[in-house]
């Protein structure tokens, strides 16, 4: 018998990778208070510069014995902190189902996503059968619709290349996906964009998510290409990134022209 699934993070309580990253900048903020800089900070924890430093940015994870001292150190004490650490270090619900791309924490936690897809139809938007054909099957695929029940309260801004939509999937009902595209759309947290084949030709755009959060957390930007995922939360990329969606999206078909667009090819 299959397990229930796991629920998504409630709002309240951050998933591991929003949960590293909000302990990290803390742990910046506490040293920078005291005045005390990286190097001096390192030698009284008996760490080394860049130890301390990939604790800092969240490139390690941290344990509540290291933050314990760094608290003593900074005569700052915070639960709350300890808390962060210890959600950091968790398992996030979508690894129990035998899923560990961390990125589905990231969108579990964030308002607002922006995405360009130029390869295929954005997972938070495909049908069983087309997920199936690109790759989520069994508990993936249990995970895939975990997340996409939380269309009632992401906000999805999404552009799409035309050929993405029109390009035939072995084993997909084309029709079938056209049609829930048409209907998501209709969503009021749903904003879907065509990118006539000319201007994708004239763009060469790839694909890329743009997550936003509450205040204070920060937005954070994924950027596919052939030599892989690049993932940034630094301002002047994540600035760069929302200008590029910015410029693709005002290429693109208007959501009402998208839905006509839609109900046309689908006659």
């Amino acid at each position: 018998m299959t397990a229930a699934l796991a629920e998504p993070t409630r709002l309240d309580v951050p998933s591991p990778p929003v949960a590293r990253r909000r302990a990290a900048r803390r742990l910046r903020a506490m040293r920078a208070r005291t005045g005390l800089r990286l190097v001096d900070a390192a030698a009284r924890l008996d760490m080394s510069t860049s130890a301390l430093h990939r604790l800092e940015t969240g490139e390690t994870l941290a344990n509540v014995h290291v933050v314990r001292s760094m608290m003593d150190l900074y005569d700052h004490y915070s639960p709350n902190l300890l808390d962060l650490v210890r959600t950091s270090r968790s398992q996030g619900w979508w690894r129990a189902y035998g899923v560990f791309d961390d990125y589905i924490g990231w969108e579990t936690d964030a308002a607002q996503m922006c995405e360009v897809a130029t390869t295929r139809i954005p997972d938070l938007l495909q049908v069983d059968d087309y997920a199936r054909a690109t790759g989520s099957d069994g508990r993936a695929l249990s995970v895939l619709k975990a997340r996409q029940s939380r269309l009632t309260v992401l906000r999805l801004n999404v552009v799409i290349s035309e050929a993405v939509i029109t390009h035939d999937v072995p084993g997909v009902d084309l029709r079938a996906q056209i049609a829930h595209l048409s209907r998501q759309s209709e969503l009021s947290t749903v904003a879907i964009r065509v990118l006539p084949a000319a201007e994708t030709a004239r763009m060469q755009p790839t694909p890329l998510r743009l997550l936003d959060y509450p205040h204070p957390d920060p937005c954070v930007a994924f950027v596919d290409s052939a030599l892989g995922r690049t993932q940034t939360d630094e301002l002047r990329d994540t600035v760069a990134v929302r200008r590029t969606f910015e410029s693709i999206a005002a290429a693109a078909m208007t959501p009402r022209e998208t839905r006509d667009f839609l109900s046309r090819i689908n006659r």
